[in-house]
């Protein structure tokens, strides 16, 4: 089991994107409230259900059935979830969710990238160029929207090991990338704190070039035309939204982590967890996204191998793929674990930072053969959910799912829209065009077999109702 308190302290904690908040809503919460979080982790190869799934009552396959996390022992937890057993009664694990919509997309390129762009947006690949791209905006953008503060980062994206293939959209055709290089990240968290204390000088003389460049605009606006003077108030404005930005981050207050030397794929998940937790408990941002590439062979005891084409596309045909791919996943759920531990311990409000944080483990397949039917999904923290459960869903889409090699399934798991639909309701996002609360991703409907229509709309009710 994990011991919380010395996780937290090799970590150095036991003691962004440009952002318009002109266009933003308020923050949810009364003043003194502690702020709600968002964290997403993508892992690449999905997961392998038979060693994922978990059923210790014999439930049945086709029915829609809860079962208590908190009942069962480590030993009754599935191989690749078993490390996730200290967080059991903070954790929702979600079997039978599909991205059927993904299946169904038009555009013809390889699936990992038609994952990638499904997974958080719910919607279509849009090819511009010869290249797939995001048509809509992500769900961790859309909650952004919401919750970030107009004075600090928007959201921040990583990527641990290689750069990682974009899954976060600002908006249509507007991809955020991924940074994976440790200094870079943590000048871009810390560099203005306290101050500008520690930053790099040229980032911090940044703020007082958007004054002049203001006092510029100012002196220029009244020798222009009317349309000239819109055109420059729009640019003066969006200087003004990232000059708040600026002085925000500036004025906050926050102990800020060493820097840590890194070497391997370990060692940059925890650093970035080091500074991750750091930041959001000084409320220098409120939504992040940890890209994880893929797990090199030697985190698996496999060092020189190809994990992707060796194990990861083996999975129906070798018993050594199941064992390593297991193993792959597994290695996931001690890094989630880690994070758990990390937001845990730092006291907030009445209970910890993980009571205030959703934390979403998904992927863009739903295993390393290809497949997106019965994704392997996990919800973490939040207050606003009902932690503790086991959900499983039937596959009972009319929909034939791609298994692997031309093999298809009579029926497919619930789409995925649905989720997302439920994490945009939980943060209380409204939809944009009616602004009541949010019930559709773009796909609202997709043709199933023999005609049959395919309702995406709507919430999975199950997560709020034990």
């Amino acid at each position: 089991m994990l011991n919380r308190r010395r996780f937290l302290t090799a970590l150095g904690l036991a003691s962004g994107s440009l952002f318009l908040p002109s266009l933003a809503r308020r923050v949810r919460g009364a003043p003194g409230d502690p702020p709600t979080r968002l964290i997403v982790i993508v892992s690449q190869h999905g997961g392998w259900m038979p060693t994922w799934a978990m059923n210790p009552a014999g439930n049945p396959a086709d029915a829609v059935w809860q079962h208590d996390l908190t009942a069962m022992s480590q030993a009754e937890f599935s191989p690749s979830l078993a490390p996730l057993f200290p967080y059991a009664d903070r954790t929702i694990a979600i079997e039978g969710l599909s991205m059927v919509s993904g299946d169904i997309d038009p555009a013809g390129v390889l699936r990992h990238e038609i994952g990638q762009i499904h997974t958080l947006t719910g919607n279509e690949v849009e090819m511009v160029a010869g290249l797939p791209i995001g048509k809509s905006p992500s769900i961790d953008q859309l909650v952004a929207n919401h919750i970030a503060r107009p004075d600090r980062l928007r959201s921040l994206e990583v990527s641990i090991g290689d750069i990682c293939p974009v899954v976060n959209y600002r908006d249509r055709l507007q991809p955020l990338l991924g940074e994976n290089r440790m200094p870079v990240i943590h000048e871009r968290l810390f560099g203005l704190v306290n101050g500008g204390a520690g930053g790099s000088p040229a980032l911090v003389e940044q703020g007082k070039v958007m004054t002049m460049v203001d006092e510029r605009y100012a002196a220029l606006s009244s020798r222009l035309s009317t349309e000239d003077q819109q055109k420059v108030e729009v640019h003066r404005d969006l200087l003004s939204d990232l000059r708040g930005q600026v002085d925000g981050l500036m004025a906050a207050s926050c102990e800020v982590p060493e820097l840590q030397p890194v070497s391997d794929y370990n060692d940059e998940w925890a650093a970035t967890v080091s500074m991750l937790t750091a930041a959001l408990s000084c409320d220098l941002l409120r939504v992040a996204t940890l890209n994880l590439a893929t797990v090199p062979g030697n985190q698996l005891g496999i060092a020189g191998d190809d994990v992707h084409d060796g194990y990861a596309h083996q999975l129906a045909t070798s018993d050594a793929a199941v064992q390593v791919m297991t193993d792959y996943t597994a290695y996931h759920s001690t890094q989630v674990a880690q994070l758990l531990a990390a937001l845990d311990a730092i006291p907030e409000g009445d209970g910890t930072m993980l009571d205030n944080t959703l934390v979403l483990w998904t992927s863009e397949l739903a295993d390393g053969i290809h497949g997106f039917d019965r994704m392997p999904i996990c919800l973490f923290g939040g207050q606003t959910w009902q932690t503790g459960r086991y959900i499983h869903y039937p596959s009972d889409v009319p929909y034939e799912a791609w298994v692997w090699d031309g093999v298809r399934r009579s029926s497919s798991g619930r789409p995925h829209q649905k989720l997302l639909s439920s994490i945009l309701r939980g943060f209380g996002v409204p939809d944009p065009d009616t602004g009541e609360q949010w019930s559709a991703m773009p796909i609202t409907e997709l043709s199933g077999k023999d005609g049959a229509k395919i309702d995406c709309t709507g919430v999975l009710d199950e997560l709020w109702n034990p």
